[in-house]
């Protein structure tokens, strides 16, 4: 018989380390096709709000002003948001992950591909043979 004070571990995923195989591929998947988004909303942050502080200058080209910004930005980078969360929400119904750990291990390898890809901008493009 078990004891009612001991907590229940089952769906934690804990001494299973392949159960977070799923997660961890969906996740670099879903960064990878993030690079664009991603990057979008630094180019954003780098012409508008940081230019506003003194840290930088705005490209002279760019007449548009911030709405065709905003207005691209919040479709884009909240269609990718979405997709990721719906993606996450099956792929942890599906290994049973439901420990605390779940989540920001997501959002950190969903990152991962940006910051590699970041440092080494040139294997974004290698990497599936677009040249």
């Amino acid at each position: 018989m078990r004891d009612s004070t001991t907590p229940d571990r089952a769906g934690t995923g804990a001494g299973r380390p392949l159960s977070w195989l799923a997660p961890v591929t969906a996740n670099l998947g879903l960064g990878y096709l993030g690079i664009l988004p991603l990057g979008m909303a630094v180019v954003f942050v780098r012409d508008y709000p940081l230019v506003r502080l003194g840290l930088g200058t705005r490209d002279p080209n760019d007449n548009d002003g911030i709405l065709p910004w905003l207005i691209l930005l919040t479709i884009v980078l909240g269609f990718c948001l979405g997709l990721w969360f719906l993606v996450n929400l099956a792929v942890r119904r599906m290994t049973d992950l439901h420990g605390p750990r779940y989540w920001p291990v997501s959002g950190l390898t969903a990152l991962l591909p940006t910051g590699v890809f970041s440092i080494l901008p040139d294997s974004a493009w290698r990497t599936p043979g677009w040249f």
